[in-house]
């Protein structure tokens, strides 16, 4: 239960209550007639909601594709992030047993594993990403569209053109930058001109 203490006088807390109580599953938990419970005050650096919920959901990506049951997916990831990381300990999600750094890790090796894996996306979630180049190039070596997530992306020219009327085997490459676009994504783009596209 979430809340935010907003009196102390001696030995007495006022907190109020983010979340609805539910009396009724409290009064089950008395012992002797009395209510105890247990305050932990919430770390500011600790993991979101909403980094929970983005883990949670790209897990659920996963189990959808896959047809693994979701305990399975997260126990697995979690596993081998904290591999990867060097961890000591299991990742918990929990408040106050997460940084959000490790957090943002955590979520950014779930979507790199989405790429390399090839599982579809319900939902864009690429800019949830800490190292947004990191991803950027994944995309890219895997041929997926920046802007749609469709997989069989075009090589989109974008600074340094080359042009009409310019030779593709003689044109430096290494001095330009691209993008991988949907062919619909590329063909509004050069329609429309990259800065405006952008």
């Amino acid at each position: 239960m979430r809340g935010e203490i907003i009196g102390q006088k001696g030995d007495v807390l006022t907190v109020k209550l983010f979340d609805e109580l539910d009396i009724k599953e409290v009064k089950k938990q008395a012992v002797d007639g009395r209510y105890y419970v247990y305050v932990d005050v919430f770390e500011k650096d600790s993991i979101t909601d909403l980094q929970r919920k983005h883990f949670y959901a790209l897990c659920g990506d996963i189990e959808t594709y896959t047809g693994y049951p979701l305990e399975a997916v997260v126990s697995k990831l979690k596993v081998q992030f904290m591999e990867e990381e060097g961890l000591t300990e299991y990742p918990s999600l929990a408040v106050n047993q997460m940084k959000k750094t490790v957090a943002s890790h955590l979520i950014e090796y779930v979507i790199l594993y989405c790429i390399h894996n090839d599982i579809p996306f319900r939902k864009q979630q690429f800019y949830l990403s800490t190292d947004i180049n990191k991803m950027l190039y994944a995309l890219m070596m895997k041929k997926i569209c920046w802007v749609t997530g469709k997989p069989g992306a075009d090589l989109h020219h974008a600074v340094n053109l080359v042009g009409a009327g310019n030779n593709r085997k003689k044109f430096n490459h290494l001095e330009s930058k691209y993008m991988r676009l949907s062919r619909e994504a590329h063909q509004e783009a050069h329609a429309m001109g990259l800065e405006e596209f952008c």
